[in-house]
């Protein structure tokens, strides 16, 4: 139940039923039929009709019953990706925004470099590309389509951004400006964010790519994007400075400076819809609310500089990857305090090597060592991704 509200024998020795139905509307369907069963209804109704309705219906819900077929219901929501997409780099996996679909670039005992799709419904695999290990930075649009930037080799060397369809491969932009480039995916196409430039590339679903200043907004460069969950706008990046766009970077919603003592952005990840979560190299986190897309710093708690930020609102958890510790950190998303790991990874939490989360908020990944948890023997225990859908029946049946 949430750690704020009050516990339920407090406000029934109160003889507070307004508060206690208010509890009740706040905790998943579960533990509402238990305490709604506790109510004598000779003593108080609620004075809504509909308000009866709901509780007269919860008190016919067996509490042990419904529990096993959440739980059932539950594990379904949540499935193991096929080996051969076992993430082991979180920073070569990426959600398609609104889609459902996961791409994931791994490198084979060969040493070479595979990019597929996995189509979250029907578990379609697409193979995107093969070959010697080039790219630096890739995103989903969707099953059987990505964006990547590479290196590449041979008599021209340089750098390419890229479209994979399947079999074909299609350069979009080449050049040293291309190196370092980061990318991500919008409700109409994808923004490549560049970072030896104050310029970004940005796409619609036509590809026809065009390229915005960004110096006109006072930023060195553009390689740090974060994607609103709505995809219709982001927050684009050169560590200093913040600015909210739209997302065909046509103009400027808001722009803040990064406090100094902060030091550089490593990464931001937005935590909700108007609310922006960045951490710095000087250690700590930061919390920007952007209602109104201008930003300002909401929460600034000192801690580990981490990177591979990652938002669950539905979980209600935020966290990175503390790279000196070899570990990750959960953080309540309002005030940015430690916390323990969600209630769904408390078991495997030791275990686990990273957590990515979808810039939509439908999905969630994570993995690692998760065989362990489970009691396998070392020798036997591989890598594991599992991927979480809170679309799922079984997920909806969790929240209050």
């Amino acid at each position: 139940m949430p750690g704020r509200l009050p516990p339920p024998e407090w406000l029934a020795r109160a003889g507070d039923r307004s508060g206690y139905w208010q509890l009740i509307r706040s905790v998943p369907l579960v533990d509402a039929a238990e305490l709604a069963g506790r109510i004598p209804l000779h003593q108080w109704r609620p004075p809504a009709e509909a308000d009866l309705e709901v509780l007269e219906m919860l008190r016919d819900i067996d509490p042990r019953r419904a529990a096993r077929l959440v739980e059932r219901l539950a594990e379904a929501a949540t499935v193991r990706v096929p080996e051969e997409l076992t993430i082991h780099n979180g920073d070569y996996a990426d959600f398609a925004h609104g889609r459902v679909a996961l791409l994931v670039a791994t490198i084979e005992p060969d040493m070479s470099e595979v990019v597929r799709t996995l189509d979250l419904e029907s578990g379609r695999q697409t193979t995107l590309a093969e070959g010697k290990a080039a790219l630096t930075s890739i995103a989903c649009l969707g099953a059987g389509q990505a964006i990547g930037a590479r290196r590449r080799d041979g008599p021209l060397t340089g750098f390419e951004l890229v479209r994979l369809d399947g079999p074909r491969t299609r350069v979009l932009a080449s050049g040293t400006a291309v190196g370092g480039a980061s990318l991500a995916v919008t409700a109409s196409g994808f923004v490549a964010g560049l970072r030896l430039a104050p310029a970004a590339l940005v796409a619609t679903s036509a590809d026809d790519l065009r390229q915005t200043d960004l110096a006109q907004w006072g930023l060195a460069g553009g390689d740090l994007l974060a994607v609103h969950p709505a995809g219709d706008r982001l927050v684009i990046s050169d560590r200093h400075r913040l600015v909210t766009v739209d997302q065909g970077l046509e103009r400027a919603l808001g722009v803040a400076a990064v406090p100094e003592d902060f030091g550089d952005v490593r990464d931001m990840v937005f935590c909700g819809p108007d609310r922006l979560l960045t951490s710095g190299d000087g250690g700590g986190l930061l919390v920007w609310d952007l209602h109104g897309h201008q930003p300002y710093v909401t929460a600034a708690p000192r801690g580990p500089a981490l990177r591979n930020l990652f938002a669950v609102p539905a979980w209600g958890a935020v966290g990175g990857t503390d790279h000196r510790e070899h570990r990750l950190r959960f953080h309540d998303p309002h005030t940015l305090r430690p916390v323990p790991p969600p209630v769904p990874l408390r078991a495997v939490a030791e275990h686990l090597d990273f957590v990515l989360s979808s810039a939509d908020g439908r999905y969630v990944a994570y993995g690692g060592q998760l065989g362990l948890a489970a009691g396998h023997r070392p020798r036997t225990v591989g890598r594991h991704t599992l991927v979480h859908d809170f679309d799922h029946p079984g997920a909806v049946l969790q929240p209050p």
